[in-house]
């Protein structure tokens, strides 16, 4: 039952992130796909093992991605966090978005992050829309979708930790060349 609550989670995270806002002619969901995981959920049925613990200040998750395209000057890396999928009759499922992060500065030369360390240049900061912070990390035992998100973009972004704004997520999504998602989730401990 949690597996499947789990499963349906996640395809909810995917479907809102990929179909949503943008200003770009092409929506972020037919843009060229970049290879996008973390080796620790492979195998694991889309749960985070327990041993990884999460942290908003560090690399918490191991991530790796594939090629992109030969213009991308930067890479950004989104994380959401969601709440339990809601079903109302007749509609498709939502889920309440409880907390963002972003890891900006990302060389295009990098092809992948490590537990624990952060690339030089690089800055991890939260990205809130509403006046409620939550951390990216969910309450011990509950068990929560998680949605990663890597955007390939043609010009360096200059961000600093505290210039994140609720018109930032936007415009990743109108100028991405390219997009990496996948989603995984917290199982209850």
């Amino acid at each position: 039952m949690v597996t499947r609550y789990l499963s349906m989670a996640g395809a909810v995270l995917l479907v809102s992130v990929l179909v949503g806002c943008g200003t770009s002619s092409a929506p972020v969901a037919t843009r060229p796909r970049i290879a996008f995981v973390s080796p620790a959920i492979v195998h694991t049925r889309g749960l985070i093992p327990t041993r990884y613990k999460c942290d908003e200040n560090k690399i918490w998750l191991p991530l790796r991605w594939g090629a992109l395209p030969s213009n991308t000057k930067e890479l950004v890396i989104y994380i959401a966090r969601f709440g339990p999928p809601k079903i109302a009759p007749g509609s498709a499922p939502t889920a309440a978005l409880l907390a963002q992060q972003l890891i900006v500065g990302l060389k295009p030369t990098l092809h992948k992050l490590s537990v624990g360390r952060l690339p030089h240049g690089a800055l991890i900061g939260s990205y809130e829309e509403g006046i409620k912070r939550e951390s990216i990390c969910p309450k011990r035992g509950s068990g929560q979708g998680v949605l990663f998100g890597l955007y390939a973009l043609p010009s360096s972004q200059n961000l600093s930790k505290g210039s994140q704004n609720a018109n930032l997520l936007a415009k990743l999504r109108a100028e991405a060349v390219a997009v990496g998602t996948f989603t995984a989730n917290f199982g209850r401990a």
